[in-house]
């Protein structure tokens, strides 16, 4: 269970990150900082570890961005020319 909730944003907003590294290691974890996570997120793991009170824990707000990922440079140009020739760019 995760105790988060995706804001309203105005759909013009661009929520598109590209990732580029050849560690699918590094490549996981921007997944699951800024992207979704199904199963726990990470303030879930850090409150289990830090917070020993009772009860419900409180909401957190969070962003859920768009991650799409390359493992080399190469293929990061390609994924590039191909979102913008698809007037999908990546904000980062």
């Amino acid at each position: 269970m995760t105790y988060h909730y995706e804001r309203e944003r105005n759909m013009n907003e661009n929520r598109r990150i590209l990732v580029i590294d050849d560690d699918s290691g590094i490549r996981n974890v921007f997944k699951r900082i800024f992207g979704e996570t199904p199963e726990k997120s990470i303030m879930d793991e850090g409150r289990a570890l830090f917070d020993d009170s009772a009860g419900e824990p409180p909401s957190i707000s969070r962003d859920v961005w768009e991650i799409s990922t390359a493992v080399s440079g190469e293929e990061g140009v390609g994924a590039v020319q191909s979102a913008v020739t698809g007037r999908r760019p990546f904000a980062m």
